[in-house]
């Protein structure tokens, strides 16, 4: 199914910079027409999120895909660091 707001894994342009101005314009319309006290949190945290989607696709990250490794890489992982056999920074005692 194709998404309309996700494209290689993350935002689509449009949206990011949308998510980035929405946000600047909510923190700017509360805090000089509005007056809540509490909406430019809602507008910086829109801001927020398109910003960092921004740096997420410069830097290569793929948020809304798939992880690279295999189903339970991690728990079995962790397992075996918290055995600490052969673990170079642990001392075996």
């Amino acid at each position: 199914m194709k998404s309309i707001l996700i494209r290689d894994g993350s935002f689509k342009p449009f949206f990011r910079f949308v998510f980035v101005i929405a946000g600047v314009g909510v923190i700017f319309l509360d805090l000089n027409v509005w007056h809540t006290g509490w909406l430019h949190m809602i507008g910086f945290a829109v801001g927020g999120i398109g910003g960092f989607a921004a740096r997420a696709h410069q830097l290569g990250i793929k948020p809304f895909e798939p992880p690279p490794y295999p189903a339970g890489w991690l728990k079995n992982r962790r397992a075996v660091k918290d055995v600490g056999v052969g673990d170079p920074d642990k001392p075996d005692l």
